[in-house]
């Protein structure tokens, strides 16, 4: 049987070798070459090429707008932009036509077999309306990541109209899966619950390094953030919580790596709590393949994630994922996608959102040595294997595309395991 043509469309890929930006949709794509002759069409972004290979996979980029301000400048996701500025709304038209004709030429060069379009608007919006234009009819499967859904509400009856013309919907959290559900989905489109993976080999234990902790925690507990500095992960109640880490822990030093929106806000709040600089440190974005000495390193991993204003939330953690691979002992608040990958006190513990007096007190429960995090620790890497590994996950999605064309729901065939199913 000859191999078939699979076309990736997503808003947010790597932009160049060794980028930050949305690294998990190059190691997907990358895992699906194995069955399917692979393309990628992401936005052009300042600095990268039109059209490259990267990682052995011809990646296509689109140019929507003319000028340095755009939807996606930075790198940063699109809804976070058009809300820190709402004339990028005149944008968006512009980039879904943009889109939408690439995906047309895409599919009538390497003539596509199977569309993959991250994110429900505009991807899957885009990637509907080019099928509705060709002869060759590709099957198109959508990826639903979190903002998407949760975070464009307004939007649910453009949402429903548009998945309810995909082959399959794939939501990368049962909170997701349950959400479409309530906006409300055609029992003809197959639907099923695929997370993103983790690299078990780079993100491992072993990556810990004494050099690497020495540099930026000296002798202190080395606390650790890693992810986007916008609200809906809620940095700014793990900066509140320092004070009272720092009176029990006064060597104690907090590593922020990312970036975003909430940047100047949350120095603006560590100088206003009279934090030293030396102890809450804003690093910046880091590529991926840099993060897992700093994960394994670390004391506590904290996710302090909140459910924003609009309703947007987490679709998923990857960073927690990446986190527990590396036997981090992660802290995490109370977020229902969040309890589909921790279990409090087995693999990972929990507290409220917005409560920096518990993200305090969990950190110092498990530096001062009062939890149990040796066994938590164990307990994460074990899950994280079983449940999020790539070759499993990537084995998923190939199995969704070729199951689902048929219809119905592959929810059941493929959701990851609960943690209170883990084998340990």
């Amino acid at each position: 049987m000859s191999r078939k043509n699979l076309l990736v469309v997503t808003s947010s890929f790597p932009r160049w070798k060794d980028d930050h930006i949305a690294q998990f949709i190059c190691d997907l794509a990358r895992r699906m070459t194995c069955e399917y002759n692979v393309f990628v069409l992401a936005p052009h972004a300042k600095g990268a090429l039109a059209q490259e290979t990267m990682g052995g996979i011809p990646v296509f980029r689109f140019k929507f707008w003319i000028g340095a301000r755009t939807l996606l400048k930075g790198g940063n996701a699109i809804l976070p932009n058009l809300r820190a500025s709402g004339l990028l709304w005149f944008q968006v038209p512009f980039f879904i036509l943009f889109e939408t004709l690439a995906i047309i030429r895409m599919i009538r060069r390497f003539k596509i077999d199977v569309i993959h379009a991250h994110w429900v608007l505009p991807q899957c919006l885009a990637a509907v309306i080019a099928a509705a234009f060709v002869r060759r009819k590709p099957l198109v499967f959508g990826t639903a990541h979190g903002a998407d859904i949760f975070g464009l509400r307004r939007a649910n009856r453009l949402k429903r109209l548009v998945w309810n013309r995909l082959a399959g919907l794939s939501t990368v959290s049962r909170a997701l899966l349950e959400e479409v559900r309530r906006i409300g989905i055609s029992g003809n489109v197959a639907t099923g619950v695929i997370p993103m993976g983790v690299d078990s080999e780079l993100f491992s234990p072993g990556r810990a390094g004494q050099a690497l902790r020495k540099r930026h925690a000296g002798a202190g507990p080395f606390l650790l953030y890693v992810g986007r500095l916008s609200e809906k992960k809620g940095v700014r109640y793990l900066i509140e919580a320092m004070p009272e880490v720092l009176s029990e822990f006064p060597d104690a030093r907090l590593l922020l790596i990312g970036d975003g929106e909430e940047r100047g806000r949350m120095i603006a709040l560590r100088n206003e709590l009279n934090l030293p600089a030396g102890q809450v440190v804003f690093a910046g974005a880091m590529r991926n393949s840099a993060l897992p000495p700093f994960y394994a390193s670390a004391d506590v991993f904290i996710g302090p994630s909140i459910v924003a204003g609009g309703g947007d939330r987490e679709g998923f953690p990857l960073t927690f994922m990446e986190a527990m691979s590396c036997g981090a002992a992660v802290v995490a608040t109370d977020l229902v996608s969040v309890r589909e990958c921790i279990r409090d006190g087995v693999n990972g513990f929990i507290v409220p959102q917005k409560d920096p007096g518990h993200i305090a007190r969990a950190i110092a429960g498990i530096v001062g040595g009062k939890k149990d995090a040796g066994l938590v620790r164990r307990n994460a890497r074990a899950f994280a294997l079983e449940a999020f590994d790539w070759v499993k996950i990537s084995g998923k999605y190939r199995a969704f595309f070729g199951n689902a064309s048929g219809g119905g729901s592959a929810g059941a065939a493929i959701r990851p395991p609960a943690p209170r199913d883990i084998r340990l």
